[in-house]
């Protein structure tokens, strides 16, 4: 019984993990400085312009929740590195930790991810209400299409 429940212990760890490894993706090029180095030069898209200030702080906070993750993702390797060396009699407790801490990732994540999608919703009308230029003009935008076209 107890050799079952470790077995389905491993077995569900490892299909959590492989999960979350498939759902990150690498990002392949990061262009996003110079593109805020870019948009503060341009006449309409100046620094100067509160919705372009409005703009930056949203890549920044994209920036934030991106190493966010990364900083998530080292603290998940490292525990379950803990896993791999811990003795037999613990890797159930070691990997118990890696799960919590899983759970605990995903549910920030998720309220983290529907606030900045509600905002970025927002951003986005605001742009629109100011017509197609405006929102060309927007780095956060400009770095989205930039992502898709690779």
């Amino acid at each position: 019984m107890n050799k079952f429940r470790f077995s389905t212990l491993i077995v569900t760890s490892i299909v959590i993990v492989s999960g979350i490894i498939a759902q990150s993706q690498p990002q392949a090029h990061d262009h996003s400085a110079m593109k805020m180095k870019a948009a503060q030069k341009t006449k309409a898209g100046s620094m100067q312009d509160p919705m372009m200030k409005h703009c930056m702080m949203m890549m920044l906070k994209n920036q934030k929740m991106a190493a966010d993750l990364k900083e998530q993702d080292t603290k998940l390797d490292d525990l379950f590195t803990k896993v791999s060396a811990a003795p037999e009699a613990e890797k159930v407790e070691a990997l118990s930790a890696v799960v919590q801490e899983m759970i605990v990732q995903r549910k920030a994540e998720r309220s983290k991810m529907a606030s900045m999608h509600s905002e970025m919703m927002t951003h986005m009308m605001e742009h629109m209400e100011m017509g197609k230029k405006s929102m060309m003009k927007c780095p956060m935008m400009a770095n989205m299409m930039g992502g898709m076209a690779h």
